[in-house]
C-alpha cells in the first residue's frame, strides 16, 4: 500500500563486466598517477527513487568527507532494487544501501538478502522501530512514516468531526443523497473494501491480525469478538455509502471524484493523496480517524519507509554508519524539507509539531496511535481477508464472514509458509 504512482527508471550503461562489479557491495576504485603511486577509495552505493537524488546529493558531502567514501547514487524504483536483489547480490551488482517498506522486511530477512543494523539509541520513536524489527533484529533505519487518517472539505465541516457518530448524522442529510440509490449517502467515504483501509475499524474494536504483538502467524484475530463487532460496523457503512464504493477497483476514483467536486465532506485517505485534492482547489482539512461508536479509537495500519543494507555488502560497517547518517536529526529536517515525507525522529517531529503544517502534524498523531503493517512472511497472505469486507457489503452475516475469511488465510499460510 506504500508508495502511490512510483515511476520506474531504467538506466543501460555500457561498460565492462569488471568495471560494472565495481561500483556494488562496499567496491574500491584504485587511481593511479604515473606509474608511481596509487590509492584506494571505498565507494558505497546507495540506491533510491529518483525523487530522493537531490536530497542524497545535499546531504552526501560531510559524510564523504568524514569517512573518506564516495556516495554513489544509484535511481531506481525501489520495488525493482528489491527485487533484483537475490539475483543481484550474489552477483556483485547490488547496491549496499537501499530503501525499503518496513512490510518486506521478513522476507528479505527470511531469504538472508538483507543485514541487520544497530540504531542509534532513542533515534526513532518505539512505533517506528517496532516497524523495523523482526525476530528480535532491527533491519532499517527508519525515514518516513505514513497511516490512512480523515481528510475533509473545511467549506462543508468547519471543524474536523472528532466521532464516527457525527459522520452518521450527516449521511441524514439530504444534500448529500445519492440521487440514483435511495438511502445512500456520500456524505462520508472511505474505500471499506480495502483491508488497509479497513483494518483502522476492525483493530479499533479489537480485532488483530496476528498473535503475541502481530509476530505469531499460528494466531489468527480477525474473526475474534472485537474483529465481528468492527465488520459489523463496515457493514453498516457499507449499506450507507454509494453501491459503487463496493468495487474493488474503482471505489477510489469514485470516492475522490465527488471529494475533490466538493459533493462530499469527509473521506479517508492517505497523505499521498494530499496534492491531488490541493491540486483541485479544495479547503481540505486533515485530522486523526474519528473514534468509533462506544468510545474506541481506530488503529489504523501504520506504515515505514527506511534504510537498509545489503547482506552482500562488504561495507557492513560503513553502510550501517550512512544509514544512521541520512535519518538523523538534522537530515530528517532537511528530508522534510525537500521530499514533505517525516522521518520519526523525535527532534524532527517536535520541529514539525511546532509548525503550522496540518498535514504533517496530523500524520504524526494518527501514526502514533497507529499498528505497524505485519512485516512478517506470512503477512503477504492476509490480504485475502478482504474476502470479508466483500461479503458483509453484500449482507452476509459478519460472524460467518470474519471466520470464512480468516480460515482462509490460515489455509494459504500453511500452504505457503510450512517448512
Amino acid at each position: 500500500m506504500m508508495m502511490k504512482g512510483m515511476k520506474k527508471t531504467l538506466s543501460l550503461v555500457a561498460v565492462g563486466a569488471v568495471a560494472f562489479t565495481a561500483t556494488a557491495c562496499g567496491s574500491t576504485d584504485t587511481g593511479t598517477d604515473t606509474g608511481s603511486t596509487s590509492e584506494e577509495t571505498t565507494k558505497l552505493v546507495v540506491s533510491a527513487e529518483s525523487s530522493y537524488a537531490p536530497f542524497l546529493e545535499e546531504i552526501k558531502g560531510d559524510f564523504e568527507a568524514e569517512h573518506n567514501v564516495t556516495i554513489e547514487i544509484q535511481e531506481k524504483s525501489m520495488f525493482d532494487a528489491l527485487d533484483a536483489l537475490a539475483l543481484d547480490g550474489p552477483a556483485g551488482l547490488a547496491p549496499d544501501v537501499f530503501i525499503m517498506p518496513h512490510d518486506r522486511i521478513g522476507s528479505l530477512a527470511a531469504t538472508g538478502n538483507i543485514a541487520p543494523v544497530t540504531l542509534e539509541d532513542g533515534a526513532y520513536t518505539d512505533v517506528a522501530v517496532t516497524a523495523a524489527t523482526y525476530e528480535g533484529k532491527t533491519y532499517m533505519a527508519p525515514a518516513a512514516i505514513e497511516a490512512v487518517m480523515l481528510f475533509y472539505n473545511k467549506d462543508l465541516l468547519p471543524e474536523a468531526p472528532t466521532t464516527f457518530e457525527e459522520l452518521e448524522a450527516l449521511a441524514t442529510d439530504p444534500a448529500y443523497a445519492f440521487a440514483t440509490e435511495e438511502g445512500r449517502s456520500t456524505a462520508f467515504m472511505a474505500k471499506l473494501v480495502d483491508f488497509y483501509v479497513a483494518y483502522g475499524i476492525i483493530g479499533g474494536y479489537g480485532g488483530n491480525v496476528f498473535g503475541d504483538n502481530n509476530t505469531n502467524s499460528e494466531e489468527i484475530g480477525l474473526n475474534n469478538a472485537g474483529g465481528v463487532e468492527g465488520l459489523t460496523y463496515i457493514q453498516k457503512w457499507q449499506n450507507l455509502m454509494p453501491i459503487g464504493m463496493q468495487d474493488e477497483k474503482a471505489s477510489y476514483d469514485f470516492m475522490m471524484q465527488y471529494f475533490t467536486e466538493g459533493k462530499t465532506a469527509a473521506i479517508i485517505n492517505g497523505p499521498w493523496a494530499a496534492n491531488d485534492v490541493i491540486d483541485a482547489g479544495i479547503n481540505v482539512g486533515y485530522a486523526p480517524l474519528p473514534t468509533l461508536p462506544g468510545g474506541n479509537t481506530p488503529t489504523p495500519f501504520g506504515g515505514v519507509k527506511g534504510w537498509g543494507v545489503s547482506a552482500y555488502s562488504t561495507e557492513q560497517d560503513l553502510a550501517n554508519e550512512w544509514v544512521n547518517y541520512v535519518t538523523n536529526a538534522e537530515n530528517g529536517i532537511k528530508f522534510f524539507e525537500m521530499n514533505n515525507e517525516i522521518t520519526p525522529n523525535p527532534d524532527v517531529l517536535t520541529e514539525i509539531e511546532a509548525s503550522d503544517n496540518e498535514l504533517a502534524k496530523t500524520v504524526i498523531e494518527q501514526f502514533a496511535v497507529a499498528v505497524p503493517t505485519p512485516n512478517i512472511p506470512q503477512m503477504a497472505e492476509v490480504w485475502e481477508f478482504k474476502a470479508a469486507l466483500f461479503d458483509v457489503a453484500q449482507g452476509k452475516d459478519p460472524q460467518e464472514a470474519a471466520d470464512n475469511a480468516a480460515q482462509l488465510v490460515k489455509d494459504n499460510i500453511v500452504a505457503k509458509h510450512s517448512n
